[in-house]
């Protein structure tokens, strides 16, 4: 016997955590992306304040 066609709340649960999956790797990908942001902020600042010391 298939556990899918015996159980439909093992299938429901199979998607739940595949969603979970999906979601970290989201979450994952936003974080790694506001982190590369933030630094691009960073290394902005630095340039600006390199450019004022050299005006």
């Amino acid at each position: 016997m298939i556990a899918g066609v015996a159980n439909p709340g093992f299938e429901e649960s199979a998607l739940l955590k595949l969603r979970v999956k999906e979601l970290e790797e989201q979450h994952l990908a936003f974080r790694n992306s506001l982190v590369c942001g933030f630094n691009q902020l960073l290394d902005l600042k630095a340039l600006a304040l390199a450019f004022t010391a050299l005006v």
